[in-house]
């Protein structure tokens, strides 16, 4: 029997993340809720200027509904999360791409689903989970959960499999974030004095988030890497550049690559390959570790400096992510029940405790920001 899956926001990210489950014979997608119509939800489902156009495809849209490749998905246009049908639907898990934290996400499991997956940060009372790094620490208690953001992934990733190899001491980060997708090509409306600026033309400073989260995921870097983004003018595609003081018996370019060409998997890639970041546009790895770009500095006394860097693609690489995460918890028993798909990847989870929904958690007000 397939996993029933709502998916609340239908931006680039939730029809990416369709797209790969769609595919998938143990999943079932029975709504979409976004404030688009649905015939411009299936015009833009077919055509993607910054990933994949399917010109082929056939797809039709009614007044409620759209279908894809002969299977009818609902299209609700509700505002409100708490008054969405999800008991009615009997859904599974719900992804969440409107932008809610993981309070306001709770009105999801008020509304019927078992399960609720943020794509996006998801505040501090929400576990944050990167697949390939912590996810078998989910649990069937966890019915809230966040897959914090792409450049989270990539840098979990990388810098789990550096930390394994050789103990990261320091680490300062670096993200190359591709902004020409999402600010005009003139100055606009403030996001913040620099963020305001022309992301088509110009290389804009900007916060790090991801760098406050490699502490909860990863052990022993609390408080050990810091680090800050540059926004670039590039249409898509983006890396992260780790600077990091390890402590190793012995190290050297050569030993660092081979080590993470091993490590490699689904969710952390290698390329030997001199790509740029046009490149990785559709690439699927939560992480691209590229070995033509590593550098190592003998410090003495057992340290080195060395230079990672990992690639991603900015919509791609985390949707692949969230839908592998999404594959992980269809493996959890649900509420009340058993296993309805296998799972990837996953160890044997653990006897589910019954949990009881918190109103106290549902909004008060319509709270779905379909901008994101």
């Amino acid at each position: 029997m397939a996993v029933t899956i709502g998916i609340n926001g239908f931006g680039r990210i939730g029809r990416l993340v369709f797209r790969q489950l769609l595919s998938d014979k143990n999943f079932q997608i029975a709504g979409i809720n976004d404030a688009a119509k649905p015939n411009l939800l299936a015009y833009l489902l077919k055509y993607d200027t910054l990933g994949r156009t399917s010109p082929a495809e056939t797809l039709k849209a009614g007044p409620d509904f759209i279908t894809v490749r002969g299977k009818t998905v609902k299209v609700l246009g509700e505002t409100d999360p708490a008054r969405l049908p999800w008991k009615k639907f009997k859904v599974d898990l719900v992804l969440e791409c409107s932008g809610l934290n993981g309070e306001q996400a709770a009105a999801h499991i008020g509304a019927g689903a078992k399960r609720v997956l943020i794509a996006g940060p998801g505040g501090e009372q929400v576990s944050t989970v990167v697949f390939g790094v912590n996810e078998k620490k989910i649990g069937p208690q966890d019915r809230i959960i966040s897959a914090g953001s792409a450049a989270v992934n990539c840098l979990a990733l990388l810098a789990k499999a550096l930390h394994e190899l050789a103990p990261i001491r320091s680490g300062i980060v670096t993200i190359l974030h591709s902004s020409a997708g999402e600010r005009p090509g003139q100055d606009g409306i403030p996001l913040g004095f620099r963020r305001a600026r022309a992301g088509a033309f110009d290389i804009i400073p900007s916060p790090a988030g991801a760098v406050g989260d490699i502490g909860l995921l990863i052990p022993g870097l609390e408080g050990r890497i810091a680090g800050a983004a540059q926004r670039v003018p590039a249409a898509s595609g983006s890396s992260v550049l780790l600077d990091a003081v390890v402590e190793t018996g012995d190290l050297d370019a050569e030993i660092l690559n081979r080590a993470m060409k091993a490590k490699s998997n689904r969710a952390f890639g290698y390329n030997g390959e001199e790509i740029i970041s046009s490149d990785v546009t559709g690439c699927g790895y939560g992480a691209l570790f590229d070995a033509t770009q590593t550098l190592v500095l003998p410090l003495g006394d057992g340290l080195f400096q060395v230079h990672a860097v990992s690639w991603y693609g900015n919509e791609s690489s985390y949707a692949s992510q969230l839908a592998r995460t999404i594959k992980y918890c269809a493996g959890l028993p649900p509420k009340g029940g058993s296993s309805k798909a296998p799972r990837e990847e996953a160890g044997k989870p653990a006897p589910e405790k019954t949990a009881r929904e918190d109103s106290s958690l549902l909004p008060r007000k319509p709270l779905i920001n379909f901008h994101r």
